[in-house]
């Protein structure tokens, strides 16, 4: 059966669309005033940001089928990762600190395969809004599969 996870939100996914919005409008507002032309023409880039942000977050999703981790992005190539290679998955809290987080979520799994499969020493950082239960659906797949929920913020 598959199962699907959608990415998670952090608060910069969900502050940053509205703050650009919000440092633009005033020059939207006279410009469309003065002249309703410009002040379309300066809103619609506006509002294309907020939407391809949101559907670059959102319109991605992990897919957990068969003996395969299928991750989708909204306008990337679909990746497929074999389960019975993952090693160790490690529980990471990136922090609040802006700098450091990805847009997606701060709350990510550090997914480890074996050298053979993936020839990077890196893990590869996973963020499903629900962790564990994206960690439990692997390990239907693969019993085997070390899982450590002790790790130090900002630490991979």
């Amino acid at each position: 059966m598959d199962k699907s996870f959608i990415l998670g939100w952090s608060k910069a996914t969900r502050i940053m669309p509205i703050a650009g919005a919000l440092m633009l409008s005033p020059i939207i507002a006279v410009s469309f005033t003065a002249i309703p032309l410009l002040g379309l023409g300066l809103l619609a880039p506006v509002v294309f940001m907020i939407w391809l942000q949101y559907m670059t977050i959102r319109g991605g999703k992990y897919i957990v089928t068969g003996n395969e981790i299928i991750v989708k992005m909204f306008w990337t190539k679909t990746r497929r990762f074999s389960i019975d290679k993952i090693q160790k998955i490690d529980y990471i809290d990136l922090g609040t600190d802006w700098g450091r987080c990805p847009p997606n979520t701060r709350l990510q799994l550090a997914v480890y395969f074996e050298r053979k499969y993936v020839k990077s020493v890196e893990p590869f950082r996973f963020g499903p809004s629900d962790r564990d239960g994206f960690v439990e659906a692997l390990l239907e797949h693969n019993p085997g599969i070390i899982v450590d929920k002790k790790k130090e913020v900002g630490s991979v």
